[in-house]
């Protein structure tokens, strides 16, 4: 099992229905595989539309196109 998978299978059995996830990397596979509102660095959502995440997955280093999604999970 890969570190998404893993995140995905974490988040089905932990998360509530109704729950946010804010993450920088590997968000449409978690669009996918859960249920769950998914913002994330790949898709190229407006993430200052969005309310607080109930949780927030990142990465240690970022890359530009990340930055924006860093910034919005540290006001949640």
């Amino acid at each position: 099992n890969g570190p998404i998978e893993g995140i995905v299978d974490f988040l089905n059995r932990h998360a509530d229905p109704d729950d946010t996830v804010g993450i920088v990397y590997g968000d449409l596979p978690l669009k996918f595989y859960t249920d769950l509102r998914i913002v994330g660095g790949l898709t190229g959502e407006d993430v200052e539309a969005e309310g607080p995440a109930d949780w927030i997955l990142h990465r240690f280093r970022t890359d530009p196109t990340e930055r924006r999604v860093v910034i919005w999970e540290r006001r949640s």
